[in-house]
């Protein structure tokens, strides 16, 4: 279960374990309507060929964005493209931020 292997971690502040929880638990409240609206973004790909670190940078973005809404989506937008640039393709960064431009 992917909820009990999130709540065995050990890394991260109280604070920071908090947020990574929230997140978790936002996404797993609103995955359809995520997806969906990421699917619609998409215009030309499918959601089972995008590369699969950038589908979870999509989801995490769009759950910062549209659920916690503590941050300012310009932060997340930078944030998420910073972490493609680290674990991602060459190509992600631009990707992903013309996706989260037609979201935000």
């Amino acid at each position: 279960d992917a909820y009990a292997a999130f709540g065995q971690m050990n890394a991260g502040t109280d604070e920071e374990k908090k947020f990574a929880s929230e997140i978790f638990d936002l996404y797993q409240e609103n995955s359809d309507e995520i997806e969906d609206e990421i699917s619609i973004k998409l215009q030309g790909y499918e959601l089972n060929r995008v590369y699969k670190v950038d589908m979870s940078l999509l989801k995490l973005a769009l759950t910062e964005i549209k659920y916690y809404k503590k941050t300012p989506a310009p932060i997340v937008v930078n944030e998420i493209l910073e972490l493609s640039k680290k674990y991602s393709t060459d190509n992600s960064p631009k990707f992903l931020n013309g996706i989260l431009r037609a979201m935000v």
